[in-house]
């Protein structure tokens, strides 16, 4: 789904946008993970509540490609899984930027779950536990996630950013050739 495109036609998937616009690692390759394959398994779950996978959702500079989405009434639900062995901050903003992302898109109230699939645990919005989420057989924590209008401008902005930014993820990128990742990294 798409709303206004962005200026210059161009946009950054949001994993790029949290970490840095230029990041190049395989903590997104999902098959580095079994992602697939956990998402193919809750996909058999989540489909009976009518949740589509892989949608793709773009505003301004913004790319987003959420694991699960759906429409249920007067409201949008994105699930992201994650398949790794740690909870993270930036799951929490990357689940916030498409919360964000859906809203400015289809206008819709977004309420945003985290499936953690090694933990067994889906942290989400709904104070109330959803049904999947039985019928996963994982534990359920309500946890607000902010998604303001905020996090979207914010994020176009960063994704319209043209140099890399220096930060704790240049540990983990692999452009060596980066001047970013020189002022931060210290290669032996």
């Amino acid at each position: 789904m798409s709303a206004e495109a962005g200026q210059d036609g161009g946009t950054r998937r949001v994993h790029q946008i949290i970490t840095c616009p230029f990041f190049e690692g395989r903590e997104y390759d999902e098959n580095a993970h079994m992602g697939h394959a956990a998402e193919s398994v809750i996909y058999e779950i989540l489909e009976k509540y009518g949740f589509k996978a892989q949608e793709e959702f773009v505003w301004g500079h913004v790319t987003g490609h959420i694991d699960f989405y759906r429409q249920v009434r007067d409201r949008a639900e994105v699930v992201e899984v994650k398949n790794t062995g740690h909870m993270s901050y930036q799951h929490l903003l990357q689940l916030a930027v498409y919360k964000s992302l859906v809203h400015k898109t289809t206008g819709l109230p977004t309420l945003g779950f985290l499936i953690y699939t090694k933990f067994h645990k889906v942290i989400g919005d709904s104070p109330v536990t959803p049904d999947w989420v039985h019928d996963l057989g994982f534990v359920y924590i309500h946890l607000p996630i902010e998604s303001g209008a905020h996090y979207i401008h914010w994020a176009d902005f960063r994704a319209s950013y043209k140099k890399p930014i220096a930060g704790p993820y240049c540990m983990r990128c692999l452009r060596k050739d980066c001047p970013a990742r020189r002022a931060v990294v210290r290669e032996h």
